[in-house]
């Protein structure tokens, strides 16, 4: 068991890593790349199955890089932008919810699943737009803020 899931977090770093590569040297954001990879690797091939473990580590991983992006902000410029951002990241919230929901509704045509899909694009875009943000050196600059 334990042998099993060391070779799917291996397999999903290094696929990872290496569609990460690829698409910097296509002019994109390795970012791009990586959720590529996560979806041939999970989705479309099924080589790797999320149990209960590793649900519970990419969960962790998520509070981890939350939390890094929270270590870079100072308050005293997010008080400046406390508004248009909360504006914002509602919109943006709301936006990811909906494209998840239709997109359930449109190839699983179940509700629930639909409802589920767009939770997770809730909860993890925050999440995939800081990492962005720190990686293309915008964290700092007005529109990051």
């Amino acid at each position: 068991m334990a042998a099993e899931i060391f070779f799917y977090i291996a397999l999903l770093l290094l696929s990872a890593k290496l569609f990460g590569e690829i698409a910097e040297r296509m002019g994109v954001a390795s970012l791009v790349g990586q959720l590529i990879a996560g979806i041939i690797i999970g989705p479309l091939l099924g080589w790797v199955i999320i149990g209960d473990f590793l649900k519970e580590f990419i969960t962790l991983g998520i509070i981890f890089l939350l939390f890094m992006a929270g270590l870079e902000i100072k308050f005293q410029e997010i008080r400046k932008y406390m508004y248009s951002a909360s504006i914002l990241a509602f919109t943006g919230g709301l936006l990811s919810f909906l494209l998840g929901f239709f997109v359930g509704m449109l190839f699983f045509n179940n509700i629930i699943i639909a409802f589920a899909i767009g939770t997770v694009l809730i909860s993890t875009s925050n999440g995939t737009l800081f990492l962005f943000l720190m990686k293309t050196g915008e964290f700092t600059s007005k529109t990051g803020r």
